[in-house]
């Protein structure tokens, strides 16, 4: 009678465990790769989304040749309609002095109170894409306040862009939500 000692199975046991540790890694790589891949792709959105909306405000701001030309006042609280993404908005509505604009475009404005104070203009929209990106696009448009004898005028443009974050479902362009990718550009014309 001869003693079976069992060496296939082991071989076996220990030929299935390789393949597992070898198949549990790949998959940890395929699934970190995805991972950095979409947030890739989001941050990507996200920039464009930006870029576009600095892009159409200086579209907007350099079609008519300088102020009160541009779409942007700086002194008068008038609106004017312009179109981005194949939507319009209004825009140049809200004047303040300059002293009340730093470049903040989530900054309250300030009345003038001196018939001195010089006039400045902000512009706030949101522009959604299709691709379900979105921008939140101000403008601020001021004189110079660095140097009061000169009489250039300066745009300061900045668009926070937004990737969707959300799979499925229509995208409301909100910065507090923990899923969107954010990014921004800025970019100050002198006139």
């Amino acid at each position: 009678m001869i003693k079976s000692r069992g060496i296939a199975l082991v071989i076996s046991v220990i030929i299935v465990s390789i393949v597992l540790a070898v198949s549990i890694g790949v998959s940890n790589i395929v699934s970190t790769e995805i991972s950095l891949s979409n947030t890739g792709r989001q941050s990507q959105l996200a920039f464009y989304a930006a870029d576009a909306g600095v892009d159409c405000a200086i579209y907007w701001d350099t079609i008519n040749d300088g102020d009160p030309g541009s779409a942007f006042a700086t002194s008068s609280s008038s609106q004017n309609e312009i179109e981005c993404a194949g939507d319009n908005f209004n825009v140049g509505g809200w004047s303040s002095c300059t002293g009340g604009l730093t470049g903040n475009v989530s900054e309250p404005t300030s009345p003038c109170t001196s018939p001195n104070d010089k006039k400045a203009g902000r512009s706030i929209w949101l522009i959604e894409f299709q691709n379900n990106s979105c921008a939140i696009v101000g403008v601020i448009k001021r004189e110079n306040i660095s140097n009061p004898s000169d009489k250039y005028i300066e745009t300061f443009i900045h668009a926070d862009g937004y990737a969707s974050g959300i799979s499925g479902g229509p995208f409301v362009c909100d910065p507090s939500n923990p899923r969107a990718f954010q990014r921004s550009l800025e970019t100050t014309v002198f006139e």
